[in-house]
């Protein structure tokens, strides 16, 4: 995430203001959540109406991109195909 981007996020949430997350599925269907898909951002996936942090493992992404969490809940690449 660019650093302009983290600091207007930041600034975002010490307003109150609300920050429009991103959101991608996965081929099984599972919804992921995030404020920018690209490393080293936070990702979440969606279940039940809660947020919980991915965990450690490479995810294929219905657009065919490859996503791959080395740290839970933090994406560490973000790959076409």
């Amino acid at each position: 995430m660019s650093k302009d981007k983290q600091i207007m996020n930041k600034v975002r949430t010490l307003l109150g203001l609300e920050i429009k997350l991103e959101k991608m599925e996965l081929i099984n269907g599972a919804v992921l959540e995030a404020e920018i898909f690209e490393a080293g951002a936070e990702v979440f996936v969606i279940a039940d109406e809660e947020r919980v942090a991915v965990p450690i493992g490479t995810y294929e992404m219905k657009d065919g991109m490859t996503m791959v969490v080395a740290e839970e809940g933090i994406i560490e690449s973000i790959t076409e195909g």
